[in-house]
């Protein structure tokens, strides 16, 4: 999502790793505020940073190790009630 100026209510980006293991993000070049929500293997959240800071170099990190990162616009996590006892299903169409 770097460089996008606007990011509505359906639209973010996923993430999808080889490995399981802890990732970390960061804002560089991201002119937007984001959740991000880190999900492990099972698709369950491990955990989420609310509103990061635009265009910083700051670290967010996961609490472990995960399979999936998603960003959604800063404010999505609260508005749909994911939290830490989320778990999360992909559906191909």
């Amino acid at each position: 999502l770097m460089g996008r100026r606007a990011l509505d209510d359906s639209s973010g980006m996923l993430f999808v790793f080889e490995r399981l293991e802890p990732q970390k993000f960061w804002m560089k070049n991201t002119p937007v505020p984001l959740d991000i929500i880190f999900v492990g293997g099972d698709g369950c959240i491990v955990n989420i940073i609310e509103s990061t800071t635009p265009m910083s170099s700051r670290s967010y990190r996961s609490n472990g190790p995960v399979k999936y990162v998603i960003e959604v616009r800063a404010g999505s996590a609260k508005r749909f009630e994911i939290d830490s006892d989320t778990c999360i299903r992909w559906q191909r169409y």
